[in-house]
């Protein structure tokens, strides 16, 4: 759906004093960018590549937070991935729900995890981002295997 041609712009400031001043001693690697579909039309994505190497329970809490703050400030449509680097043995999350006394609320974000591809198809790819994967799957294939890391 991007027109990867066009040109993109990085919203570094609107995130930070939305999400990021909120968790403060936290580390993410967060990335809200402001792209041009297919369409023509405008549209931001909210990129959260957590590095870790065991899953965290309020994870998709946290999506949601960063999902309305960052809606309630701008207003805007905002497509919410998750990259997750730890290991294929932990569930990945997909949405957060909440319901209390018929208050009730779903959010769902796209969700993936580098074990979710192949070597194969990864090596082969020309995409630089396939490396970094890569990269990502090699640090937990050789947690306590010091010389296979380096």
């Amino acid at each position: 759906m991007i027109d990867f041609d066009a040109e993109r712009t990085f919203l570094d400031k609107e995130l930070y004093q939305e999400v990021i001043d909120n968790q403060k001693g936290k580390r993410y690697a967060d990335r809200l960018v402001k792209v041009r579909l297919k369409n023509g039309q405008e549209k931001w994505i909210l990129v959260h590549v957590e590095v870790q190497g065991s899953k965290e329970d309020d994870f998709s809490k946290r999506m949601f937070q960063y999902f309305y703050r960052i809606y309630d400030r701008y207003e805007e449509e905002i497509a919410a991935i998750a990259v997750h680097t730890f290991p294929r043995n932990i569930k990945k999350m997909k949405k957060f729900q909440y319901d209390f006394v018929g208050t009730q609320l779903n959010y769902s974000y796209n969700n993936y995890k580098t074990e979710d591809f192949s070597n194969e198809e990864l090596e082969s790819s020309d995409n630089v981002f396939s490396k970094v994967i890569l990269a990502a799957k090699a640090v937990h294939a050789t947690k306590n295997e010091g010389e296979k890391r380096y």
